[in-house]
């Protein structure tokens, strides 16, 4: 941002000041925008490893009580949820300390462009990690939120319906009372008599 020129009128002390101070910001603009990221990145992550334990301690014993075709929507969702917050992380550290795949490197010749071209690339780097921490702020929010609606629907979704535990009494081949439960005290039986599961 070498672009910045003090034109007409009586510029003061603090008018030069203040050039001079968005001078030095615009240089430091990259420096500014990843050490913002570097302290977004440690929320970041802190919030990736509680969500993620809580998913793995607490997720199964919750999704057992689910019908198979509410599991399965839960499964998905947590799915994505993970994503969201690998890739909320992922952003978050490349706009930290830069895309692990890629060095930009500036030739010094020509001598006379190189502080233009230098602040050109300083702007493309600096305004790339303001939208990756954009991109992982946004992404870990929304699977916090997907995550939560995961929560909510595993306290109201339906339950997997009980099998039906019944004892059957039947004489002769034939049913005369199903009772419900799973056991039942008879002291004799008939000839003929049987008492089973249903």
């Amino acid at each position: 941002m070498t672009g910045i020129q003090v034109r007409g009128g009586n510029a003061s002390l603090a008018d030069l000041e203040a050039a001079g101070s968005l001078r030095a910001n615009a240089a430091n603009r990259l420096t500014i925008v990843r050490a913002r990221a570097e302290k977004w990145l440690g929320g970041l992550t802190a919030l990736t490893g509680l969500l993620t334990t809580a998913i793995v301690i607490k997720g199964p014993e919750s999704a057992t009580d689910l019908p198979i075709a509410w599991r399965v929507a839960v499964g998905l969702m947590i799915s994505l949820a993970l994503t969201g917050l690998v890739v909320g992380v992922f952003k978050a550290y490349q706009s930290a300390y830069g895309s692990p795949a890629a060095l930009v490197e500036i030739p010094e010749q020509p001598i006379s462009t190189l502080a233009r071209r230098l602040d050109k690339v300083r702007d493309a780097a600096a305004n790339a990690a303001m939208r990756g921490l954009a991109t992982a702020v946004v992404s870990t929010v929304l699977a916090v939120a997907l995550l939560a609606a995961v929560s909510v629907l595993t306290w109201f979704a339906p339950s997997e319906p009980s099998p039906d535990k019944s004892v059957c009494l039947t004489f002769e081949n034939k049913l005369v009372a199903k009772i419900p439960g799973d056991n039942v005290s008879v002291s004799t039986l008939a000839t003929g008599a049987a008492v089973s599961p249903c």
